[in-house]
């Protein structure tokens, strides 16, 4: 299980903006994560009192690259490069009081692109859906394997 402040070394971003909150497990093609920074008045994705469910594709492109991080043996560059197949099942993930899953599965991986499928799910028995997809992350030349 990797922490917070694991997780902050592997993904572009600092401070509250790192929204993962730990890994539960990984392996070569998958990972899951946990976080309830949802639920944080501090969440710098909340605007109004809100925390759109748009910001679901964030969490997932986090957790990619988290992924990415432990199998390569550190941070690659690269930006989400595309959102396919996006569905949102809540509107407001601060809404959802009990912890949040978030799976991404990696689909394709060469040189300059990796995609992966991901789902958002509640961390509580009945684990209702929140949002899914696919993304593209174009890696950065410099970067690519």
């Amino acid at each position: 299980m990797r922490s917070l402040s694991a997780i902050a070394d592997m993904v572009p971003h600092a401070g509250t903006m790192v929204l993962l909150d730990e890994v539960v497990t990984w392996n070569s093609e998958e990972i899951l994560c946990r976080t309830s920074s949802h639920l944080r008045p501090n969440n710098p994705l909340r605007r109004d009192g809100m925390l759109s469910a748009t910001a679901s594709c964030e969490y997932a492109a986090q957790a990619a690259a988290v992924h990415g991080a432990l199998n390569e043996g550190g941070v690659s560059r690269g930006f989400l490069a595309a959102l396919k197949d996006f569905q949102l099942f809540v509107d407001d993930l601060a809404q959802i009081r009990t912890p949040i899953l978030v799976s991404a599965t990696r689909l394709m991986a060469d040189p300059a692109a990796l995609i992966y499928g991901f789902r958002l799910y509640g961390d509580a028995p009945d684990g209702a859906d929140i949002a899914a997809g696919r993304l593209t992350v174009k890696l950065l030349e410099s970067e690519a394997p």
